[in-house]
């Protein structure tokens, strides 16, 4: 499987993705700009790619672009949008 997270290839593709991820999160939020449902729906990236057992992805993606929420005054942990994320996280956890 090309996607296998034990594979040795795949530690430069996930480290691709926890990157890109931050860069998404440092774009959006410290524009405290949301990132739009049309552009990524991280709800449903989380909810569906988990349970395909894609989680070795999806998971760092998710919380390195959160990470970037401190740098917001908008999105703290009590907005609904981040909240509603974390909920999702600590649910798959």
């Amino acid at each position: 499987d090309s996607l296998d997270p034990e594979a040795k290839d795949n530690i430069h593709l996930k480290s691709a993705i926890k990157n890109l991820s931050q860069w998404i999160g440092l774009v959006h939020f410290t524009k405290n700009r949301p990132l739009l449902r049309r552009d990524l729906c991280l709800k449903t990236v989380l909810t569906t790619r988990v349970s395909m057992e894609y989680y070795a992805y999806v998971l760092p993606f998710v919380c390195r672009f959160l990470e970037k929420s401190t740098l917001s005054s908008i999105f703290t942990p009590s907005n609904p949008w981040i909240s509603l994320l974390l909920r999702l996280l600590v649910e798959i956890y």
